[in-house]
């Protein structure tokens, strides 16, 4: 994968959102107990543009243009393991990707070497090595890319925050999350209630079946087919395995990985494993586990914290 557009994808999910602010409110000393209060301002911020790496496709919904790659999901174990007092709610071990789901896996490939098994090949390189940051992350539960849509939620605000002198860039990230900030207790920094910012959730099942914007959205269709096509013909690595393309505004919807949806055990879209005829927005994919052919992208919603904390109480 072009090492350029690698380096786009990491800037990408590591947050840096473009957002545009009006200005910056006083706050009265009496409006909260606190010795610091003299320094601290409400930051109003008039307009959010698009979600980083995203596309909007109706009206205050925004698709990922690709799935979430190993790269991505890499920056978010490093988080986990060196923020160990940020609120997780699964471990850094229980966060780790499956990587048993190549234990049968049957390429047709002749390796030599080190992982002259390609089995052991895949279990081994496809998340830890480099040459495959770009690929779709997979061996993935729906817990854990829950988990990663709730981190990459409260890196966006924050981010938000910083690119519009709200809160210092000086900042101990252990210690922000989007209800520590919204309830006034992150470094006494006073919260603009009425903020709209990013809610990443996986994708939303009944949205992404209907929605009228669906067939513009992956111009790759047909080249996804044809991808799956040469793969039943030549058995390749290359036209076997998930690869991470940019080409398009919204890439690989059909295809490449099947993708999880906001419904635990569904997912759509076929893969590079299933069948030409399975291979289409119409069809549905079961999973009762981590697998090699399921992935996910995020959906993102402009929410206020309000919204936010109703979509929450729907998780637990």
């Amino acid at each position: 994968m072009n090492r350029i557009v690698s380096t786009i994808c990491i800037l990408t999910y590591s947050l840096l959102l473009l957002v545009s602010c009006k200005g910056i409110k006083e706050v009265k000393s009496d409006s909260i107990s606190t010795s610091k209060i003299d320094q601290k301002t409400v930051c109003e911020i008039d307009k959010i543009t698009e979600p980083p790496g995203t596309k909007e496709i109706g009206d205050n919904v925004y698709l990922d243009r690709f799935e979430i790659s190993n790269i991505n999901y890499k920056m978010f174990l490093y988080q986990v393991k060196h923020l160990p007092d940020w609120e997780w709610r699964m471990s850094y071990e229980q966060l780790l990707p499956d990587t048993s789901v190549w234990d049968n896996i049957d390429v047709g490939l002749t390796l030599s070497g080190e992982y002259s098994d390609p089995a052991d090949f895949f279990r081994n390189l496809y998340f830890r090595d480099a040459s495959f940051d770009d690929y779709p992350f997979v061996g993935v539960s729906y817990e854990q890319a829950i988990e990663f849509s709730r981190w990459r939620t409260d890196r966006v605000l924050q981010m938000i925050l910083i690119e519009n002198g709200c809160i210092d860039k000086q900042i101990d990230e252990a210690e922000f999350t989007v209800d520590k900030y919204f309830q006034g207790y992150y470094k006494d920094y006073i919260p603009n209630d009425s903020l709209r910012f990013p809610l990443y959730t996986l994708i939303d099942y009944d949205f992404i079946r209907n929605t009228e914007y669906i067939d513009t959205l992956d111009p790759g269709h047909a080249q996804s087919i044809e991808y799956h096509n040469q793969s039943l013909k030549e058995n390749k690595i290359e036209f076997t395995m998930p690869r991470y393309k940019v080409a398009y505004d919204v890439d690989r919807l059909v295809g490449n990985v099947a993708e999880m949806t906001d419904k635990k055990g569904i997912a759509f879209g076929g893969s590079w494993s299933h069948t030409l005829a399975e291979c289409n927005l119409d069809s549905i994919q079961n999973y009762t586990v981590p697998t090699n052919w399921l992935g996910f992208r995020n959906m993102a919603r402009l929410v206020t914290y309000g919204e936010y904390q109703e979509y929450k109480a729907r998780l637990d």
